[in-house]
């Protein structure tokens, strides 16, 4: 996983964030002809999160925050990404301009960046986002976590989210991460089909070995909600209570 060395650094399965900065999958996202890997605007955009925590790792450290707002302090930020079309525009008049960009799609970003809160992870992808990454490295850490339908749309999204950042001391995973996502998104495919007792007893194994994953609580306080069965006419979708 993921976390905080003393050397300023953040690890992620054995490398550090500055070492994995020199390697081809990452420097491809922001070299254009790069011809050793493959890789979308989509990958491009998550590696450029990775880079912005990155940074939001770092801002404790600094010296001139913690003199003027304590050691304690802590940065929390969410984000959401999708993958669409927009309209961009200048708002503004002469004094002031200001860039926007509209569409469905970014409503739909907007939903994504609200519904971190909920499912308590620093990033949510949408399932036409997720499809768009072409590097294998980015996909590998992509987790399947639920399927939803947002305000203002009736067409169903997978959520994804990326477990690089909030895998840390403070949310040990006990083995191996490959196994745990795959032991996850199986629980997540009974949820999906309807099987909630079995998604039940497969999501509180996950919990055993990941005691911190809120993806795994919020899954099983929906289902608890609904004392474990289904709603009638289930189609393996919700409606995401984040507006």
């Amino acid at each position: 996983g993921g976390y905080p060395n003393g050397d300023n650094s953040i690890s992620h399965h054995g490398k550090s964030f500055r070492e994995m900065q020199t390697s081809p999958i990452f420097r491809s996202g922001f070299e254009a002809n790069n011809p050793e890997v493959k890789v979308s605007c989509a990958d491009r955009a998550l590696l450029a999160w990775i880079v912005v925590m990155e940074h939001l790792h770092d801002l404790p450290r600094s010296l001139q925050l913690r003199a003027s707002l304590g050691s304690d302090y802590t940065v929390s930020m969410g984000f959401g990404l999708h993958l669409g079309w927009a309209i961009e525009g200048a708002i503004g008049s002469e004094h002031k301009v200001d860039p926007s960009y509209l569409s469905p799609h970014v409503n739909v970003a907007s939903r994504l960046e609200a519904a971190t809160k909920q499912y308590g992870v620093p990033l949510l992808m949408s399932s036409s986002f997720f499809h768009a990454l072409e590097s294998a490295h980015n996909r590998r850490y992509c987790r399947k976590i639920d399927c939803v339908t947002v305000k203002g749309s009736h067409e169903k999204m997978f959520l994804y989210t990326y477990d690089i950042w909030h895998d840390c001391k403070e949310h040990v995973l006990f083995g191996d991460y490959s196994e745990y996502k795959a032991k996850f998104e199986a629980a997540v495919d009974l949820y999906l089909i309807g099987r909630w007792r079995d998604a039940r007893l497969a999501l509180l194994e996950c919990k055993e070995l990941w005691p911190r994953d809120k993806p795994a609580d919020v899954l099983l306080a929906y289902m608890g909600e609904n004392q474990n069965l289904p709603p009638p006419q289930w189609a393996g979708v919700r409606k995401l209570t984040e507006k």
